[in-house]
């Protein structure tokens, strides 16, 4: 697993990622993600709205079209009973407001056809200020088991390397606090999200 070291830098064996290179990253994945910023607008107004029907297949085909991987929400869609897909995005999306990100992704990954990877993937967009997504980029890359644990240790360096980037006066080249402002449960003034540094790390292992 990855450790944090003091002096703001995360290394796990062979890859390293140091605070002072998260605004470029950052920039270069908001540049090369056009559609991360819609996404991410359009699931806060899936949560104000309720998760309609509508919404909610919307939701889900959009986040598997972002993941590359469209025929993932066929199969959810598919296999899911609309009011069980509404009730489980619903619960997921206030667990995670209220810091429970864990039993959100266990809400998540109940649902049939929906793994891990693309569970992680729904509720990064549903709470982008307490999710990270792991997919098999950032799992084969830095050994992050595609399992819960994998998951809480992988969001667990990413907290700590937010910290420190706070601490620091990062700057903050991001949409999270002055370019996106919506009223939702568990917004907050905060610039770095955690999801911001998760989407730097996973461009500098795509880089």
């Amino acid at each position: 697993m990855g450790l944090v070291a003091n002096e703001g830098r995360l290394h796990i064996t062979h890859f390293s990622i140091v605070i002072t290179e998260l605004p470029a990253l950052l920039q270069r994945f908001i540049c090369s993600e056009p559609t991360t910023l819609d996404l991410e607008t359009f699931a806060a107004s899936v949560i104000a709205g309720g998760f309609t029907a509508e919404d909610t297949a919307g939701f889900v085909r959009r986040v598997c079209r972002w993941g590359g991987y469209a025929g993932v929400a066929g199969r959810v869609l598919k296999n899911t009973e609309m009011a069980t897909l509404r009730t489980a995005l619903a619960s997921a999306a206030a667990a995670a407001h209220a810091g429970e990100v864990g039993s959100s992704l266990q809400r998540l990954t109940k649902i049939r056809g929906l793994g891990l990877s693309f569970a992680s993937k729904h509720l990064k967009f549903l709470a982008p200020d307490h999710a990270v997504v792991l997919d098999s980029v950032v799992s084969s890359r830095l050994g992050y088991q595609l399992t819960h644990p994998g998951y809480a240790a992988f969001l667990s360096d990413c907290h700590a390397l937010r910290a420190m980037a706070r601490q620091a006066g990062v700057d903050y080249p991001g949409w999270g606090n002055d370019r996106w402002r919506v009223s939702y449960p568990g917004w907050g003034n905060d610039r770095w999200r955690v999801s911001d540094i998760e989407m730097a790390i996973f461009e500098k292992l795509r880089s």
